[in-house]
């Protein structure tokens, strides 16, 4: 299988941004090449985009357990996504396990790629109810991945304020990390400067200072060899 997609995080407006982009908008004659997502939490601005996989067709999703359970038992809003009709297809991800996942037809070919959750812990969101969040395991609430294929790396964590140094370790040795812009002030502290890394601040706020090229906190980030992600930042490995 080729020319398949794996997005990170389903946010509410994602139909409009499949849509919007020829590579991912799905046609009378070909679907959407988007085959999986990798959601970092039970958040809404990571999950409400679920709900609009009608036309894009058999869709794999990964999360923890924890957040699975809680979409699953949580009728209100996401019974669609667990019912006779549903087109999801659940994948849990087991806490630093190093996981190949085959997209070859031929059971003997190796994994397209492999990968690897790290917990980050916090708190799960109140749309849960409170029963629902008082049953769930703290260390599920929130994950960081890398995604390995042919030896690059890339970490992708959006939300790691209070999430202990264990993904820190992955982010090191990777070839790219997708870095929550929230922690930017630890971040800065805590990533060594030697490090060969490409670190990219991502999840900014639009009154972030980060986006002012002519602040301090601006030239701090870049002086200490982060980049400001912007909508449609491309890159390759």
């Amino acid at each position: 299988m080729s020319g398949v997609w794996f997005l990170v995080g389903a946010s509410p407006d994602l139909r409009a941004q499949i849509l919007a982009d020829p590579d991912l908008a799905p046609s009378a004659e070909t679907p959407s090449p988007i085959v999986g997502f990798f959601l970092p939490s039970a958040d809404l601005e990571d999950i409400a985009g679920l709900l609009q996989l009608c036309g894009i067709g058999n869709t794999f999703v990964f999360a923890t357990p924890a957040v699975q359970k809680a979409l699953k038992t949580e009728p209100r809003i996401f019974s669609p996504l667990d019912g006779p009709k549903a087109t999801v297809q659940w994948q849990p991800l087991s806490a630093r396990r190093r996981i190949g996942c085959h997209l070859s037809e031929n059971p003997g070919d190796a994994p397209t790629f492999f990968y690897t959750a790290f917990p980050l812990g916090g708190g799960y969101p109140y749309h849960l109810g409170e029963e629902v969040r008082r049953n769930l395991p703290a260390e599920e609430a929130h994950a960081a991945f890398t995604l390995e294929q042919n030896d690059r790396k890339i970490l992708i964590a959006p939300r790691i304020c209070g999430g202990g140094s264990e993904w820190l370790k992955a982010a090191e040795s990777a070839d790219v990390a997708l870095l929550d812009a929230h922690c930017w002030r630890e971040l800065l502290e805590q990533f060594p400067r030697d490090a060969k890394t490409r670190k990219i601040l991502l999840r900014l706020h639009h009154e972030s200072p980060l986006l002012d090229e002519s602040s301090e906190e601006h030239r701090a980030a870049v002086e200490a060899g982060f980049e400001i992600a912007y909508d449609g930042l491309e890159f390759k490995l």
